[in-house]
C-alpha cells in the first residue's frame, strides 16, 4: 500500500475482559478534559490532539498526540514527555501506561 505514510502499532497487555464503550465514556469525558489542560500547560508544547483514556480493568490507559516548538533538541523533547507522564500519573494514579506521540515541527527554508 505506498499510499500510507505512516503506521503506529502498539501491543497491549492482554486483559481478561475488555470494557464498553459505554463503561469506559466517564472515564474519557472528565479525564481527557483534565488531561489536555495539564499537556496545554507546558511551554513548550505548542498543540495537543488526538487525546485518548481507556479504561481498561482497573487501569486508564492515555495516548495523544503533542506539537513540540520547533528546533527542540531531541533529548529535550524526551524529557518533556517523560516529565509529562509523571504529572499524568501524579494527577490521576490509575493511569498505567501513556504513550505520548511527539511530533516537532521544522520550519521549512
Amino acid at each position: 500500500m505506498p499510499e500510507v505514510g505512516e503506521v503506529n502499532v502498539h501491543i497491549e497487555p492482554l486483559v481478561e475482559r475488555v470494557e464498553t464503550a459505554n463503561e469506559a465514556r466517564l472515564v474519557r469525558s472528565n479525564m481527557e478534559y483534565e488531561l489536555l489542560k495539564i499537556a496545554r500547560s507546558t511551554p513548550e508544547i505548542v498543540d495537543v490532539h488526538s487525546v485518548a483514556a481507556h479504561q481498561v480493568g482497573d487501569n486508564v490507559h492515555v495516548s495523544l498526540h503533542c506539537t513540540l516548538v520547533p528546533q527542540l533538541p531531541l533529548a529535550q523533547a524526551h524529557k518533556i514527555t517523560e516529565d509529562l507522564k509523571f504529572r499524568f500519573r501524579k494527577a490521576f494514579p490509575q493511569i498505567f501506561n501513556v504513550n505520548i506521540h511527539a511530533e516537532l515541527r521544522r520550519q521549512l527554508k
